[in-house]
């Protein structure tokens, strides 16, 4: 069995970002909605996001009539 080269050095930094990133998302759904995430929950989740955000009407975009 072929062994994993070791991880970048920057690893450790990416991993607390991550862990900061999942407890701002746990606190935002709630403590109780999820142990742990998923990659293909955070994701699917950032997606639905996305598109919720870009469907969203904004205020300022209805075309005026015409005097």
């Amino acid at each position: 069995m072929a062994r994993r080269p070791p991880p970048p050095p920057d690893t450790a930094d990416k991993m607390w970002r991550a862990a900061a990133l999942l407890a701002e998302i746990s606190q935002a759904y709630g403590e109780d909605v999820h142990f742990s995430w998923s990659v293909f929950e955070l994701r699917l989740t950032a997606q639905l996001l996305e598109h919720a955000h870009t469907t969203r009407r904004k205020p300022n975009a209805r075309k005026r009539k015409a005097s």
